[in-house]
């Protein structure tokens, strides 16, 4: 006669022993022959927990302003050495891979028609003994918005003179004005600002000789480039000088 029997188990060569919850040794013995001693052996089946995922931004927002850095981290839990982990990125606009460590310095510099777009960035995480997690989080890039004013009086000091310079409004996003001019009706540049922040691209109704510009209709030309430095088309329009 011969048999099999497993502590903690059953008496068949191999069984399922379920789901685990700990760290479990099951002990064999075989058994053999009428005066045969029996042979015996043990496994140790060592149960590791699962993990989860989430991941952290840099910034920390919902939305970011198009070609902004963003830094995105797979933060894992139970807090270990992730050393031998693997780490893959990808996103909800192709399948390629785009990172397989633990920060993902992720690409904001996109190019759309729409004021904004959601983007989903998605990380699966392995540990070194096979568990997965995985995780998602989802921004929406934000078009930068530069508007101009049709028409401005210059000259006012009061807390209500919130008109009386001219240059581009930035109502949404980072940029940097490469080139900002103005011109007469005789095409004369009154003003230039290049290299400068919106703040410094400023016409304040004056001529080149600092000289009080008359009431007309004046050109401008303005270029910038985005927070990631990508250049933008040429803006052009007219503007109302009212004295």
């Amino acid at each position: 006669n011969s048999g099999y029997s497993w502590s903690p188990g059953g008496n068949t060569q191999s069984f399922d022993t379920g789901p685990l919850s700990q760290t479990t040794v099951f002990y064999l013995t075989y058994t053999y022959g009428d005066n045969c001693p029996p042979l015996r052996d043990s496994v140790r089946v060592r149960v590791e927990k699962n993990i989860t995922a989430e991941i952290l931004c840099d910034p920390d927002s919902m939305s970011i302003a198009v070609g902004r850095p963003l830094e995105l981290t797979a933060d894992v839990k139970p807090t270990q050495n992730l050393t031998n982990f693997k780490f893959a990125w990808t996103w909800s606009r192709g399948p390629e891979t785009l990172g397989t460590a633990q920060v993902l310095d992720a690409e904001t510099g996109l190019q759309f028609a729409e004021d904004s777009v959601q983007v989903t960035w998605l990380v699966l995480v392995t540990s070194p003994f096979g568990c997965t997690a995985n995780a998602e989080k989802s921004i929406w890039l934000v078009r930068e918005r530069v508007e101009f004013p049709t028409a401005f009086t210059p000259g006012g000091s009061g807390p209500t003179d919130v008109n009386n310079t001219f240059g581009p409004i930035l109502l949404r996003g980072n940029v940097f004005i490469e080139k900002f001019e103005i011109f007469n009706r005789w095409g004369e540049k009154v003003f230039s600002c290049n290299g400068c922040t919106p703040a410094q691209a400023r016409w304040d109704g004056t001529n080149g000789n600092n000289k009080a510009a008359p009431s007309d209709v004046y050109v401008y030309v303005c270029q910038f480039r985005r927070g990631d430095g990508a250049l933008q088309p040429v803006m052009k329009g007219e503007v109302t000088l009212l004295r």
